[in-house]
């Protein structure tokens, strides 16, 4: 970049310079860019309240036309095709932004976090765009591909990953009082947009009936085998990387994972060989990411620090959202209601028939109708759900009287107990470089193996 900085003189010297430097932002002695791209939000503000969306993208493709000549003569002007002081690119890409967006502050908070991100970071092609067009185009085009990565963040983003309320997850109290935190997250791909991607299957003998500590759990209806196709299809639309037969204790695979396992960082390798040649049976992490190891300069994942308990912000991720929800969504008869909590199932005459869902959006309730309706709110609030369905021909509510030992019924008995039990075992050892790997082993009870859990800098590797 040259040294020549722009002055106030400069600024009102030409119109072009005027609008380049938008308005004025450009001059800021740091972050130009960041003070060009709030340029946008007035603007946009005034298209909001005074134009349809029409007028509003007719002002954005102009704005663009006009960049591309406003650059150019002002990156002559300042001997750089890209001058950080032009940050009219910066005001354009943001409103195509905002224009998807609409007045929604959590949407545009979410947009400019992630505009800024990918305007910085450059992913293919932005920098590719960047380096070959030095031109009034090029400085233009490569902050609209920008906006493009950063997608429609109150569609994408916002209703989402982030919450309608101010938490991620709702906490909630025991009778007691006291406050817990179920894991439940109110977003469209709901726990998978934050998981480790780690994609297990059940084992054989969990269809099966299962005498526990308190009691017995009955066997399932249908049996591994007949769901084995099923998790093989699964493991290919959420491109799974694994191995089978590495794990003692799984059943048998019709095919072979669709991706090899994701290799282990140096650290995790000696510990995975230890555990080994202590005659134990360490694992590669059956793992949901878009990672191509062999090609990693076009690889979407790249095994960053914040994969289990953060979103995916380039969609590497092999989350509900992007890999179901998204592609069904392509479908002219599918409709994704987002900001919509099911509150009651309402069944037929002879109650053993669901027909319609009772649902609360935007304050007011609605009920949808259909021949099939399929409960799938996750462990706790598909047992609440059920809970909250009580009709007169249910009064214990719904699929709740199965079990007359239980006072409050089989469902309660299934929300109140759902908890999972491993045990730990710290390993001091060297730390892993660089990565914030962490290290445990598990080891599950009666199988004389351990289990190596994934690593938050690994995805699971």
């Amino acid at each position: 970049m040259t040294d020549i900085r722009p002055s106030a003189a400069f600024l009102v010297r030409h119109p072009a310079h005027f609008i380049a430097l938008g308005f004025g932002a450009g001059l800021a002695p740091f972050a130009p860019g960041t003070f060009g791209t709030l340029v946008a939000l007035p603007i946009a503000m005034l298209l909001w309240q005074a134009t349809n969306s029409l007028a509003f993208v007719v002002v954005i493709v102009l704005a663009f036309a006009i960049g591309v000549w406003v650059s150019e003569m002002t990156g002559r002007a300042l001997q750089a095709a890209d001058h950080g002081a032009i940050v009219w690119d910066e005001v354009v890409a943001f409103l195509l932004v905002l224009f998807f967006v609409g007045p929604n502050p959590a949407g545009i908070i979410a947009g400019f976090v992630l505009f800024r991100f990918f305007d910085i970071v450059k992913p293919p092609p932005i920098r590719q765009l960047d380096t070959m067009l030095k031109n009034g185009f090029g400085v233009m085009i490569d902050d609209v591909v920008a906006a493009g990565y950063t997608g429609t963040p109150d569609e994408q983003w916002c209703g989402c990953w982030l919450p309608s309320s101010t938490d991620f997850a709702l906490a909630r109290y025991d009778p007691d009082g006291t406050p817990f935190q179920p894991q439940v997250h109110y977003y469209v791909g709901g726990a998978t947009k934050l998981y480790g991607a780690a994609l297990y299957r059940l084992r054989e003998q969990d269809f099966g009936e299962v005498r526990h500590h308190d009691g017995i759990s009955p066997a399932w209806p249908i049996s591994y085998d007949e769901l084995e196709p099923y998790y093989t299809q699964a493991e290919h639309l959420y491109q799974v990387h694994g191995a089978h037969g590495e794990d003692p204790t799984e059943g048998p695979a019709s095919e072979p994972y669709p991706f090899p396992a994701v290799s282990h960082e140096p650290r995790i390798q000696q510990l995975s060989d230890d555990l080994a040649a202590a005659g134990y049976h360490p694992f590669h992490a059956p793992c949901g990411i878009m990672l191509d190891e062999g090609n990693m300069p076009y690889s979407r994942c790249v095994r960053c620090q914040d994969c289990d308990g953060f979103p995916c912000l380039v969609h590497a991720k092999s989350d509900a959202e992007v890999l179901a929800v998204r592609p069904a969504l392509e479908h002219p008869n599918v409709t994704l209601l987002r900001n919509a909590q099911a509150v009651k199932l309402e069944t037929d005459d002879s109650g053993a028939t669901v027909t319609a869902v009772v649902v609360e959006r935007d304050g007011e309730r609605e009920t949808y109708t259909a021949d099939v309706v399929v409960v799938s709110c996750g462990a706790t609030n598909s047992a609440k759900l059920l809970l909250q369905s009580a009709s007169g021909k249910h009064p214990n509510r719904l699929a709740n009287g199965s079990d007359p030992s239980q006072p409050r019924g089989q469902v309660w008995a299934a929300i109140s107990s759902r908890m999972r039990a491993s045990s730990s075992a710290l390993i001091r050892s060297t730390p892993a470089p660089s990565s914030g790997t962490r290290c445990r082993a598990r080891r599950s009870a009666g199988s004389g193996r351990a289990r190596r859990p994934r690593p938050r800098a690994a995805g699971a590797g």
